[in-house]
């Protein structure tokens, strides 16, 4: 009896837990292959979206990406930028592994978020042919859910 009691308790311990790495990681791959995938692009945006590219050294190209004057409440931001060029590193996220951000017009503690990457790359910054793609998704202050494309 004492035995079925163990391993029914170790199975409870195994089915019960939740990998929460595991998760976000699934997470992060659909989202990034549905930005990949996508064609269609937000027309009106809720915010400036600010695309800066410095070369960093003769390897290195980085790029930042600052979403900044936001026109609404942006609550519980979740954003990632994936660009063309193959890397190995993970593509900049906000909300996805770490803690979700927001925006708030008129607020100077609350507007402006930034996701930096690098690009591995010899190519002169004007002959790079760079796609960034941008994808926001947010909570209004009604609790709607919204989602921003954007594709530069």
């Amino acid at each position: 009896m004492r035995k079925i009691c163990c391993l029914i308790l170790i199975l409870f311990l195994f089915t019960g837990c939740e990998n929460q790495e595991e998760q976000e990681k699934n997470d992060y791959i659909a989202y990034k292959n549905n930005l990949l995938s996508t064609k269609e692009y937000s027309k009106d945006l809720p915010l400036d979206i600010i695309i800066d590219i410095e070369r960093e050294d003769e390897q290195t190209i980085d790029y930042k990406v600052t979403l900044i004057n936001p026109k609404e409440n942006m609550h519980k931001i979740r954003a990632m930028v994936v660009n063309n060029y193959s890397n190995e590193a993970v593509f900049p996220t906000i909300g996805l592994f770490d803690d979700k951000e927001e925006l708030l017009p008129g607020n100077k503690d609350f507007n402006e978020v930034e996701l930096e990457g690098t690009i591995e790359s010899t190519k002169n910054i004007s002959s790079l042919k760079l796609n960034l793609k941008v994808w926001i998704e947010y909570q209004s202050d009604t609790g709607e859910k919204k989602e921003v494309y954007y594709q530069m």
